[in-house]
């Protein structure tokens, strides 16, 4: 047996004890982790063999634990939704689990092509996290104002009103049922009440709202799920199973994305736009759009435009900059006319007004009393200082062929922001894999899986 089958049937071995002790009542097993941790460490030890009559492919680590990795996320996946959303006797999701952990080891056991191989293997630990999703979503109902605030405001302009002058978040809270203590606060005590996301988080969801929708948040999961099917389909091979990893793995996402119900379109559109990196309209209208719908790529977006530099040039970098403006501004145009003020307040409040701190970062520390709590203005200050050291270290990184800054870098510094949620790094690991210079298959456009090279002077290279 090749060590690649004995590391997945005894993954397979722990991923079903660890669901049946689920199952039972009990807490995970840490055991289970302990195991696969020390199981890892050994299949990363090169093996002497180059290619294996059974099993996952010697010829690379990554290919290797793909089918490992992806057991693991979908088992982290299940047990944790019994955490939030319990059920009697076996659920759709467990029934799933059961399935992915039995046809991996038998699809390992006979000579399958190694591309049909890992879309059965990624198929159904997407099918598994869907069932996940959907559990979660119909167990429990809204309980955030993250997912309220769109909702509503999609109503309000359904009904011909202006979601920036006639939106209340207390009256959207009393609208959806949710505890008035439990929305926003400024750092004074005071209830948010504006509406402070850009205009696309309720534009894009409208139409589904009009069509009868009564949970944003499949919308979302589908989002989500999209995310999963493109960034993976433009991946190379040993990076393919990496992309659901990191998706179905990351408990902060499900968490925060489907049950809180925050919307994940920005991240899919600045995945979109740094994939068509090569072809100017399709890229710099994603990247715009994605700024239109949440402030988080307001972070990414010039580290967009540096690695646009850095491949094509100056004149180029100018030319999506001002696409990704003007797209971000014809979609706040309407609402800019009418209440000018109530936009801009609103829009910005994330950024310039003094929310209540809160946050996974240095924040926490002070609000802990491991340190002091600085004054708001203290922690803006080191977060302007991080992202401008952030921002040298990528220019410095010109013309080398390992690749871009990093779109993850880009979010680094909201580390030591006023607020660093935890919404707020939830996507480092996906966006890191997407900027990584080896990560995406070499198209005719040159988009993406090409050495940054400068076209400063050759214009022709970038398709329009």
């Amino acid at each position: 047996m090749t060590r690649p089958l004995a590391l997945l049937l005894a993954t397979a071995l722990l991923s079903v004890a660890s669901l049946r002790q689920s199952l039972a009542g009990g807490p995970p097993d840490a055991g289970f982790a302990v195991a696969v941790g020390l199981a890892l460490v050994v299949t990363l030890v090169p093996s002497r063999a180059t290619g294996a009559r059974g099993g996952w492919p010697e010829t690379s680590h990554l290919r290797r634990l793909g089918p490992v990795l992806l057991i693991l996320a979908a088992t982290a996946a299940v047990v944790d939704r019994r955490l939030v959303v319990s059920s009697r006797g076996p659920a759709p999701d467990e029934l799933m689990l059961v399935v992915l952990v039995v046809a991996l080891p038998v699809l390992a056991l006979f000579r399958v092509p190694a591309r049909l191989r890992e879309t059965i293997a990624i198929g159904l630990t997407l099918a598994t996290y869907a069932l996940v999703c959907v559990a979660l979503i119909v167990g429990k109902p809204y309980h955030v104002d993250a997912v309220i605030a769109p909702h509503r405001a999609a109503e309000l302009l359904l009904a011909g009103r202006d979601p920036y002058r006639d939106f209340d978040l207390l009256e959207a809270a009393a609208r959806f049922q949710l505890d008035p203590e439990l929305v926003t606060h400024f750092a004074d005590g005071t209830q948010v009440r504006l509406y402070d996301y850009p205009a696309l988080s309720f534009l894009a969801v409208a139409p589904f709202v009009a069509a009868g929708v009564g949970d944003l948040r499949w919308i979302y999961l589908v989002e989500l799920l999209a995310l999963a099917l493109v960034v993976g389909q433009r991946a190379r091979g040993r990076w393919r199973p990496l992309v659901t990893v990191a998706l179905v793995g990351n408990l902060v996402i499900t968490r925060q994305y489907v049950l809180a119900g925050i919307d994940p379109s920005w991240v899919l559109l600045v995945a979109l736009g740094w994939l068509a990196l090569g072809r100017r309209w399709p890229s710099a209208l994603a990247l715009g759009l994605a700024v239109a719908a949440r402030q988080t790529a307001w972070f990414v977006a010039p580290f967009y435009l540096l690695e646009v530099f850095q491949r094509f040039g100056r004149r180029e970098a100018l030319r999506r900059a001002a696409i990704v403006v003007a797209t971000a501004l014809a979609l706040h145009l309407p609402f800019l006319v009418d209440a000018p003020a109530e936009v801009v307040r609103g829009v910005f409040t994330p950024l310039i007004g003094a929310l209540e701190p809160d946050g996974v970062g240095l924040v926490r520390l002070g609000l802990s009393g491991v340190l002091p709590l600085l004054p708001h203005e203290a922690y803006t200050l080191l977060a302007v200082a991080a992202y401008a050291v952030v921002a040298m270290l990528a220019l410095h990184r010109r013309g080398t062929r390992s690749g871009g800054p990093g779109l993850a870098l880009a979010l680094a510094p909201l580390y030591v922001a006023w607020r660093s949620l935890q919404s707020y790094f939830a996507f480092v690991p996906l966006l890191a894999l997407v900027s990584d210079a080896g990560f995406a298959r070499s198209t005719r456009d040159g988009s993406a899986g090409d050495p940054i090279r400068s076209t400063e002077h050759d214009p022709q290279e970038v398709r329009r």
